[in-house]
């Protein structure tokens, strides 16, 4: 028997996909990260879609997520004791203006699991409109394996804060001074998160 589990949460480098991920039971496994990366920007390739650049932070909290369902055994994208990975960029200041979530769990063989999380979110048109975004620019992945063997995936998808442009010259001529109205600050947006039914399936 072998289990599979995902669901959804939004807000709001092209390749060959990397050899077969390397796994450990209570590790992550890096090699399962950059292949499920490659098999995104694979997927939005074929889309006529830009890759998606890795984020550092993103995948820090990515991995964070994964290692957090396993270790405290839920799945859901309401972290116990109160709010959603978006909260948590927040509160770690990643600025962003749309982000999204998707989270994805099976026991499949190791060298099949990571292809077979892909092909899952694909398969779900809520996932797949999280992989093929056009908001986004940055991903962020973590992949973690529990003592029991169950794998867990989270992959996180925002459109990142630009930089500040460059100041202007000043003028020779000093302007005028006119009041202009200070804008009432807005969160960034965010969709309530709806859950994609469990599934299962046989190996």
């Amino acid at each position: 028997m072998t289990a599979v589990a995902f669901a959804i949460s939004s807000v709001g480098l092209l390749g060959a996909p990397a050899p077969v991920a390397a796994w450990s039971a209570g590790e992550f496994s890096s090699a399962s990260e950059q292949q499920l990366i490659a098999l995104t920007n694979r997927s939005r390739a074929n889309a006529g879609l830009p890759a998606l650049k890795v984020d550092s932070a993103l995948t820090t909290i990515a991995r964070w997520r994964s290692k957090d369902m396993i270790t405290r055994n839920y799945f859901s994208h309401d972290i116990p004791g109160g709010g959603q990975v978006f909260d948590e960029l927040q509160r770690r200041g990643y600025c962003f203006k749309l982000a999204g979530e998707n989270i994805g769990w099976n026991t499949y063989p190791d060298d099949a699991a990571t292809q077979a999380i892909h092909q899952m979110f694909l398969d779900s048109p809520g996932h797949r409109a999280n992989i093929m975004g056009k908001a986004w620019d940055h991903v962020g992945v973590g992949a973690y394996k529990g003592s029991d063997g169950k794998k867990m995936w989270t992959v996180l998808f925002a459109d990142k804060c630009g930089t500040a442009p460059a100041p202007t010259a000043k003028p020779t001529a000093k302007p005028t001074p006119r009041p202009t109205a200070r804008p009432t600050p807005r969160p960034s947006p965010r969709a309530t998160a709806r859950p994609a039914p469990r599934a299962t399936a046989k190996a």
